[in-house]
């Protein structure tokens, strides 16, 4: 089917206006939560969500879980809610569909939120440790051992995490270690090694 591309003047989905761009775009570019039934109009139909439930709180949505990105990466209810979340903030004609029920820039973050984040975010590490277990195991293991670690972060409200900065003194560490190393260029032995971090350890540790 061929289509007037004139009016098209942006391929984000957060800042179309037009008739002709929301058919456009969110026909093949974008998957929706759900869509209608095309044998039957009144029926809603699963799409990118494979249910959903009414409460007085709201909707819920559960996702699919193979939803994936065009490049293969796993697409997760957190990257949806930021989805949703940026076409009210952006305030083009497309957030009138989402502000005409109630939301606000200044409360979406509560509003639309993955109620289970903590979950896609385990999911993703261990995806990743996954790949990397072939070819290097230890790497693999030592990102077994450190999710509780890691993943801390998403105990907190998802407004708070995009402001946090890593202050790990750990990264100081790897870093001033990284520098010794350069200094002295090849280190004989793995007791040569062992002495370097060793004497930076006792460093710090005083």
């Amino acid at each position: 089917m061929a289509w007037n591309l004139d009016a098209l003047i942006t391929l984000d989905p957060a800042q179309i206006g037009e008739v002709n761009g929301n058919d456009i775009i969110f026909g093949n570019v974008c998957t929706p939560p759900v869509n209608h039934d095309p044998q039957d109009i009144s029926r809603i139909v699963p799409a990118a969500a494979e249910s959903w439930s009414a409460s007085p709180d709201g909707l819920t949505l559960k996702l699919r879980a193979d939803l994936k990105f065009p490049d293969g990466r796993a697409a997760t209810a957190a990257d949806a809610a930021w989805s949703m979340q940026r076409a009210v903030l952006l305030g083009y004609g497309n957030s009138a569909t989402l502000t005409q029920r109630g939301l606000t820039k200044d409360k979406v973050a509560e509003q639309i939120r993955a109620t289970d984040d903590r979950a896609a975010a385990r999911k993703q590490r261990r995806e990743a440790a996954g790949q990397a277990r072939p070819r290097m195991p230890r790497l693999a293991k030592l990102m077994d051992d450190a999710e509780a670690g890691v993943l801390a972060c998403m105990g907190f409200p998802a407004q708070h995490r995009l402001k946090l900065h890593s202050t790990d003194a750990l990264e100081r560490l790897n870093g001033e270690t990284k520098r010794r190393s350069d200094v002295l260029g090849i280190l004989p032995s793995k007791a040569a090694a062992t002495r370097l971090i060793g004497a930076l350890l006792l460093e710090r540790n005083d």
